[in-house]
């Protein structure tokens, strides 16, 4: 796989991971370092829709020769929450909440045979909170793959919500599990991305986060991104998030690439403005990134991540 390609794949995944932006309608409850969340949720028609696009986009791809990059699902693992990505990913911040009653997420996907090559997967995770336990299930069935990975991230944040996650990648799906100061929950998010033309990435997703101690989960959201690479050492994202409740905002992203693998990655995002800016090392198959995110009521958050990489594709 060439330079060009092999960088754009590391854009994708790592280069808004530090960009960590708390959404704004978490913000309307804060009184004194307290949140109150509604419940809100996406009917099953909008999540069955943006599966059946993504597999429509893969089809195209699979038409005009490309090679569709595969399904993926990464941690945010920078600071409070959404953060810029051209990929899906999902950490999202939470504070104390009261015991739960019952609330879950069961996502599916499939992507039928087309292209290069066979690719079959199907995917099922389910995230359940009951009481003040938290379980969640992870099934994955795949076919031959154009895209195999496996990738390991641990990442820790500060004050004001401080907070600890470990991500797995084993091949296209990804399970994150964090701590957030005293308080345990569960992040499971999915999505894909293919490169229908040339060094332009698309992709779509869903991103949820269920609290073990939450009475309702907190928003899922749905985010459509592309990117583009105007240079071999220039990338350019951007991407549109639109929660449950109606709520959208924009994220808008900079990668720039100096010798020896490092890399200064900038971002901003609309509702409220918020800013972001991060600067990684990678040495082979490790990279070492630390990153600080900027809020107007929240403040300063400061992320160190190591990330480990394995197999980078089998093309």
């Amino acid at each position: 796989m060439g330079k060009g390609v092999t960088r754009a794949k590391n854009v994708t995944r790592w280069c808004w991971t530090q960009v960590s932006l708390c959404p704004d309608s978490l913000l309307k409850g804060h009184e004194g370092g307290r949140f109150t969340v509604k419940r809100m949720r996406f009917g099953s028609t909008e999540i069955l829709a943006i599966h059946i696009a993504l597999v429509l986009l893969a089809l195209a791809a699979g038409e005009t020769g490309a090679a569709f990059e595969g399904i993926t699902a990464d941690s945010r693992t920078a600071g409070m929450g959404d953060c810029l990505s051209a990929s899906s990913s999902g950490a999202r911040s939470l504070a104390p909440l009261p015991p739960s009653r019952f609330s879950g997420t069961v996502s599916f996907s499939y992507c039928a045979p087309f292209g290069v090559e066979e690719l079959a997967e199907k995917s099922v995770v389910c995230s359940v909170p009951f009481r003040r336990k938290v379980l969640a299930v992870g099934l994955v069935e795949r076919g031959e793959s154009l895209y195999e990975e496996r990738i390991l991230s641990v990442s820790a944040s500060g004050r004001p919500l401080a907070r600890v996650s470990v991500s797995i990648c084993l091949g296209l799906y990804s399970v994150s599990v964090s701590r957030l100061h005293k308080k345990r929950f569960v992040g499971l998010s999915g999505g894909a991305r293919v490169r229908p033309i040339g060094s332009l990435e698309a992709c779509a997703g869903v991103d949820n986060f269920v609290a073990s101690r939450s009475e309702r989960a907190l928003p899922q959201t749905l985010l459509f991104g592309l990117l583009i690479m105007p240079a071999s050492d220039v990338t350019v994202s951007a991407e549109m998030r639109k929660s449950a409740e109606g709520s959208s905002c924009l994220h808008f992203g900079v990668e720039l690439v100096a010798e020896g693998g490092v890399c200064l990655r900038c971002g901003l995002e609309t509702e409220p403005v918020q800013l972001a800016a991060g600067l990684g090392l990678e040495l082979g198959p490790v990279s070492l990134e630390t990153a600080s995110s900027f809020h107007p009521v929240l403040g300063r958050t400061d992320v160190l991540t190591l990330t480990w990489r394995g197999k980078e594709g089998c093309r």
